[in-house]
């Protein structure tokens, strides 16, 4: 249904609130159905990471992954290196195999992030940037992106997509 549909000034208003769950909704095209278990385990993940319970982030995010058909094996280095290191040994094993495989810029910027290699961070946004990556709408409203906020190239990134550079602040 159209009236289902967010709209424009929906996604903006979503980033300008940093209202995370709503940006997913409106980058989606659609109401999420949280009726609907994978849905609810994602947000879910994403809800425990936001709130830095890593553990219960992980185990959804695992769940999630496994309702979606990801055979045991193929998640085993990542229960392996949360179990050795925690979060930041997940996202140094993630940022180090999507390095190898060369993952989207997006995701490396993310992951780049978090692990604080802030110029490579960058260095990735812009590329997403001018691939015109469609998750970058997740740059205002993301956590991930929080270390990065405070960084004047931030404002240039949030400049470049076409989105005031005042609502960039957290």
């Amino acid at each position: 249904m159209l009236s289902e549909c967010p709209t424009d000034f929906d996604k903006v208003w979503s980033a300008v609130k940093r209202d995370y769950f709503a940006a997913v909704e409106a980058r989606a095209g659609f109401r999420v159905d949280l009726n609907d278990k994978r849905w609810r385990r994602l947000l879910n993940s994403w809800r425990m990471l936001c709130a830095v319970d890593h553990d219960a982030a992980m185990r959804e995010a695992i769940e999630h992954a496994t309702s979606f058909g990801v055979p045991a094996p193929a998640l085993q280095p990542l229960k392996d290196a949360y179990a050795s290191g925690g979060r930041p040994a997940v996202v140094r094993y993630s940022l180090d195999r999507l390095r190898q495989g060369g993952g989207p810029p997006f995701q490396l910027a993310v992951l780049c992030a978090e692990a604080g290699e802030i110029d490579e961070a960058f260095a990735y946004l812009g590329q997403a940037i001018d691939a015109r990556d469609p998750s970058l709408v997740d740059l205002m409203v993301g956590p991930q992106f929080d270390g990065l906020r405070a960084d004047p190239r931030f404002a240039g990134c949030v400049a470049r997509i076409g989105l005031p550079t005042g609502s960039a602040a957290s």
